[in-house]
């Protein structure tokens, strides 16, 4: 009985090994740097409403951008995301 337990193990065992050794082989990615991207926002000048949700938005506001020459402020990420996906379309 104990020989084919000892058996299942060694196979096992083998599997291991061989599968280490060709993740091993595999050349290695070069790590990129993370870039760091600075966006200026430009800050809401007045209390306005969000043109996808219709919450109020507050004055001073980063959550902000530019479509025709107005400036719209959102509630959230998510919202400015929506907007500028398909702007025409929020605000019809």
């Amino acid at each position: 009985m104990k020989l084919p337990i000892l058996i299942a193990a060694l196979f096992a065992l083998s599997l291991t090994v061989s599968a280490q050794s060709a993740v091993k082989a595999q050349p290695k990615k070069e790590a990129q740097p993370a870039r760091k991207v600075a966006v200026k926002s430009t800050p809401l000048p007045a209390d306005d409403k969000d043109p996808v949700c219709f919450m109020k938005v507050k004055k001073g506001t980063l959550l902000t951008t530019s479509y025709k020459g107005k400036l719209y402020g959102f509630c959230s990420e998510y919202c400015k995301g929506v907007f500028l996906a398909d702007p025409a379309a929020q605000l019809k």
